[in-house]
């Protein structure tokens, strides 16, 4: 089972707001990096690293003497033109261990990715994030670290309310009704996204031999009341930052 593939009209989008929020990454990332840049011969991943700002304002500031890759199931004009140092391969993140050897990286990262690991259903679709997880595991060292920015969308009266309504709007494809989510924020093109809760993401980290070593959550982004009420959202939080570990065998 794979992923929706992007369409034409989100891959401009997120080209163009990826390019805006790579500083911001970097900045959430601050101590990691600075950990990082006493390091030598690392080997660095992005998946879903799309056009591959990210990947390149990083590898700017590393050791030269890093391999950086990046996987994206749409391929950029960007690719074409990129810095040397960096591999770029078109592939779903389902294929990890197909495309890559056993324990290969350092760091892996993932930038506002799982959020769009949606296929039919919401059910399936928390399958493929689950599959992503295990793809990642395989190609992570027993000492390596996956760096994760994503949202935090907790629902006001059950857990995943919140979620469940935000994914059914943006897979809508009444037209009518797609309009009136796009007003709300809705900008996925009816491919849809699914946001998960906090609860939600910690229960699928530890689910998958994870463990998080630093939580770094942003403030409540509000949303409006109107926003809020009509998503049956108790709190949004944008860009979180979460720095995981494979779980020790004891």
């Amino acid at each position: 089972m794979q992923s929706k593939q992007i369409n034409s009209h989100q891959a401009k989008w997120y080209s163009e707001g990826e390019k805006q929020l790579t500083f911001q990454y970097m900045e959430h990332y601050g101590a990691l990096i600075s950990e990082m840049k006493s390091k030598e011969n690392l080997r660095i991943l992005d998946v879903g690293g799309g056009a591959g700002y990210f990947i390149s304002q990083l590898s700017e500031v590393l050791s030269p003497n890093n391999s950086y890759y990046v996987i994206d199931t749409h391929r950029y004009d960007t690719w074409d033109d990129a810095n040397p140092k960096i591999a770029y391969c078109q592939c779903d993140a389902a294929m990890l261990s197909f495309v890559f050897e056993k324990e290969s990286f350092d760091y892996v990262f993932c930038n506002m990715l799982f959020h769009h690991l949606v296929t039919s259903s919401y059910k399936e679709s928390a399958l493929i994030r689950e599959n992503c997880l295990k793809e990642i595991l395989h190609v992570l060292k027993a000492d390596g670290k996956l760096c994760i920015v994503d949202n935090f969308c907790d629902g006001l009266f059950h857990d995943q309310l919140s979620s469940r309504l935000i994914f059914t709007m943006t897979t809508c494809k009444n037209p009518i009704l797609a309009r009136l989510f796009s007003k709300l924020g809705s900008n996925s093109a009816g491919v849809g996204v699914c946001m998960l809760s906090e609860k939600m993401w910690m229960a699928m980290l530890t689910n998958a031999g994870l463990n998080c070593l630093a939580l770094i959550k942003e403030a409540d982004d509000g949303l409006g009341l109107i926003k809020k009420t009509f998503l049956m959202n108790r709190s949004y939080r944008q860009f979180n930052t979460m720095i995981c570990e494979k779980t020790k065998v004891r």
